[in-house]
């Protein structure tokens, strides 16, 4: 059986398993957590881990919630894997096609 180099069939995915792809998410939670946390701690002072504030304000916003999603559709779509993913050398492809998904793919 040939694979065409634009597609290839489900059976030559290798699929990741639930344990690998909680480590590579433990991963990148731990990288969003070295990055956000002191900047946080800077912003707004050790008063913000003590307030108890669901968001302290528009910047605690953006760092916490908007620059999380846009940095990892961001690795989607540059790199096909977010940097835990890449650590298992496993990347996201389309399910039917075997090639990078499509913008939307990834957003959806």
């Amino acid at each position: 059986m040939t694979i065409s180099t634009t597609e290839a069939t489900s059976s030559d995915l290798k699929y990741v398993g639930f344990w690998p792809r909680f480590g590579a998410s433990f991963i990148d939670s731990l990288i969003l957590t070295v990055i956000t946390f002191p900047i946080l701690t800077l912003y707004y002072g050790m008063s913000y881990w003590i307030d108890g504030a669901i968001i302290a304000g528009p910047f605690d916003f953006l760092l916490r919630f908007l620059f999380p999603a846009v940095a990892i559709i961001w690795f989607w779509v540059a790199k096909q894997a977010t940097p835990g993913k890449m650590v298992l050398r496993a990347r996201i492809v389309d399910a039917r096609t075997g090639m990078a998904p499509s913008i939307g793919q990834y957003i959806g």
